[in-house]
């Protein structure tokens, strides 16, 4: 019995003997050793490091304990829950996967199997919110290499921002370059002429990103390669341009330099670069004026346009046929008593030649449009007018989306005598289709027509700006059956006109013309890029400090355009025939 008395007394001492030296440990002589207090960490830092992220740093100034344990607050320091324990010696930790746009509060203790010290000094981080996208991203101008963009800034912590660009799409962009905080504009420079350049901007927070801006395009303007003039002391011009089968040019205009009469037809051949193979005058005593000229399938060319010196009237329409030196091989006037003009001259897929005009001596009003169609050899086969009673002139004939051609004038018929653009569609017999008229309650002109990616047409002219004398460029483009898909003016503060437009392959168009609101001079040679819808991408004006005009623009087999037109800035006389070519980079 004393032995299961004692029994019970002595297995607790025996514990409590057991779990002293374990918790106390023994010194180096095997004495009982103290407990090594934990202590806690000191100088916590928190620091954002982005709108998911904080850094936390600490001093260890413990020797025996096991790890960490992290506990967090967030936007308050008193309801802190545990949030990780981390390894022996660690004394920062990234913290991930917050929210923008909190404030974290933060402590840290030590810990091992036994205990855990007090906690450290509290710190706390606020996570910034996302930077807001740029709003409002605007081309501000473009030149042959250079383009600038701004935005408006509307984030208040980005660190900076990133322009990207796309060429030729707006699916493949790259980065462009980047700025820092608080900027509003950038020029990209070292850009190639003639290409179109979509943009978008984000700003940024470190590794964090706003959305992007809106998308903007750009197309740097196309690069003058050469310019050139023909001319003696007089007046001379040139009217129309063609790419012959070389890949020189042929031009048709007027002289009163050379030739016999007060004005002749001037037809002037150049290589490839615009220089001078041979020239050629036709007409007699008194004024003749070239309007046309096409490339012929013998190697030579038919010309179109108007005499006083041959035929029955005050003017006759006049059309000459060349060899490939411009030696003449026949020529053919038609006309009556009154003033009748040959403007324009198409090869008829049937054989011969449709010529377009206008007439006094037929129809029915003071001026009616006018169409002969001849044979091979210039004989007439028929003709007829298209007219309503008042003024009806026409200038130009290009070939339609679809079979047939479009003819571009001006009507006084439509708008209580008020000239309109007048677009004219007949098919390959040179038949009427139909005809519609633009610009209505304003005066009008159409000067220039061709295909549009629709299959309707663009037409170039000009509009007389309200309560002014000014004129603002018009441009229309219509469906396959004459109706207004959009229209839209486009100019300054003085007399612009569009005479030639064109399609190019990024889905806009081109147009061609002359300008006294933009350049150096008087009047100079006008360039504007459209998108799609006709609204300006860029313009150029190029000339110099006289009147030149670009009165006919023609696409050219390396991708750029040649124009011709007239120049007083530069020559030899009053004003003398232009020849220049820009870019051939703009894919057209």
């Amino acid at each position: 019995m004393l032995y299961k008395t004692l029994y019970f007394p002595i297995s607790l001492i025996l514990m409590i003997l057991i779990f002293t030296l374990l918790t106390v440990g023994c010194d180096k002589d095997g004495g009982v050793a103290p407990v090594e207090e934990l202590n806690p960490p000191t100088d916590l830092t928190a620091e954002a490091i982005s709108s998911s992220v904080i850094r936390l740093s600490w001093i260890d100034n413990s020797e025996n304990e096991i790890g960490f344990e992290i506990e967090e607050s967030v936007n308050n320091d008193s309801s802190f829950t545990h949030l990780m324990d981390t390894d022996t010696n660690i004394t920062s930790m990234e913290i991930s996967n917050l929210q923008s746009d909190l404030t974290y509060y933060f402590r840290v203790r030590s810990m091992n199997s036994m205990d855990t010290s007090d906690y450290s000094n509290t710190a706390f981080a606020a996570t910034p919110h996302v930077p807001i996208a740029p709003e409002n991203l605007e081309v501000v101008y473009v030149t042959e290499s250079e383009i600038s963009l701004c935005w408006c800034d509307v984030s208040d912590n980005e660190e900076g921002f990133e322009i990207e660009q796309s060429v030729g799409n707006n699916t493949d962009y790259q980065l462009a370059c980047k700025t820092g905080c608080d900027t509003t504009r950038v020029i990209l420079d070292n850009r190639s002429p003639g290409t179109m350049y979509f943009f978008r901007v984000r700003a940024c927070l470190g590794n964090e990103f706003s959305d992007y801006s809106n998308e903007v395009v750009a197309t740097t303007i196309l690069a003058e390669e050469w310019r050139l003039t023909f001319g003696g002391s007089l007046d001379d011009e040139g009217r129309k341009v063609r790419q012959t089968g070389d890949g020189g040019y042929i031009i048709v205009g007027n002289t009163k330099s050379f030739g016999s009469g007060d004005s002749d037809i001037w037809l002037i051949k150049t290589d490839i670069e615009g220089n001078e193979i041979w020239n050629r005058t036709y007409g007699g005593a008194y004024l003749d004026y070239g309007c046309d000229v096409r490339c012929t399938g013998d190697g030579g060319y038919i010309i179109a346009g108007y005499t006083a010196s041959f035929g029955e009237g005050d003017y006759d329409a006049w059309l000459i046929k060349v060899d490939g030196s411009g030696g003449e091989v026949w020529n053919q006037t038609y006309g009556g008593t009154g003033r009748d003009k040959g403007n324009g001259v198409v090869k008829s897929p049937y054989g011969g030649y449709i010529i377009v005009g206008s007439t006094r001596s037929f129809g029915v009003g003071d001026y009616d449009a006018w169409l002969i169609r001849t044979d091979i050899v210039g004989e007439k086969v028929e003709d007829r007018t298209i007219g309503e009673g008042d003024r009806e002139e026409v200038y130009s004939i290009e070939a339609a989306s679809d079979d047939g051609f479009d003819i571009i004038g001006s009507t006084q018929s439509h708008d209580s005598g008020v000239s309109n653009a007048w677009l004219i569609r007949i098919d390959d017999y040179g038949r009427l289709q139909w005809y519609r008229s633009y610009g209505l309650g304003a005066f009008s002109k159409g000067c220039g027509v061709n295909s549009a990616h629709n299959m309707g047409s663009i037409i170039a002219g000009y509009t007389v700006v309200e309560n002014t004398s000014d004129y603002n460029l018009h441009f229309v483009n219509t469906d396959y059956a004459g109706n207004i898909e959009w229209e839209i003016d486009l100019g300054g503060n003085g007399a612009d006109k569009g005479y030639s437009c064109h399609k190019t392959s990024d889905g806009g168009y081109i147009v061609i013309g002359s300008t006294e609101s933009y350049g150096a001079g008087e009047t100079d040679v006008w360039v504007i890029k459209t998108d799609g819808r006709g609204s300006e991408l860029w313009n150029a004006a190029y000339g110099g400090n006289g009147k030149d005009e670009g009165l006919h623009s023609l696409p050219t087999i390396d991708g750029g355009y040649v124009i011709t037109g007239s120049t007083e800035s530069s020559g030899s006389g009053g004003s003398d025939v232009l020849l220049m070519k820009i870019g051939s980079n703009l894919t057209n």
